[in-house]
């Protein structure tokens, strides 16, 4: 089975919606030289693009957009105190 046209197509999409969404996160540890400010500051932006993302799932979904949202976050806010008390 060899690869095609539409594969490396794919593939370039994949990898475009990866570092697309990513670097965002990345961008406070570029500017900020403080490694704590930095990891506080990328650890924010990435709770603030998944509320975003969350809500526009909600409005998508026909669910209260904020509230799903707000929940997303909640989950996100216990995920990085997770990752900061195992020495993240």
């Amino acid at each position: 089975m060899a690869l095609n046209r539409a594969d490396f197509t794919g593939a370039a999409g994949v990898l475009l919606l990866v570092f697309v969404s990513t670097f965002p996160i990345v961008i406070p540890f570029l500017i900020v030289n403080e490694v704590g400010a930095a990891r506080r500051a990328s650890n924010a932006v990435a709770i603030a693009i998944l509320f975003v993302t969350a809500r526009s799932l909600g409005r998508y979904a026909g669910r209260p957009a904020w509230r799903t949202g707000l929940s997303m976050v909640t989950v996100g806010i216990v995920l990085v105190g997770i990752t900061m008390a195992l020495g993240g």
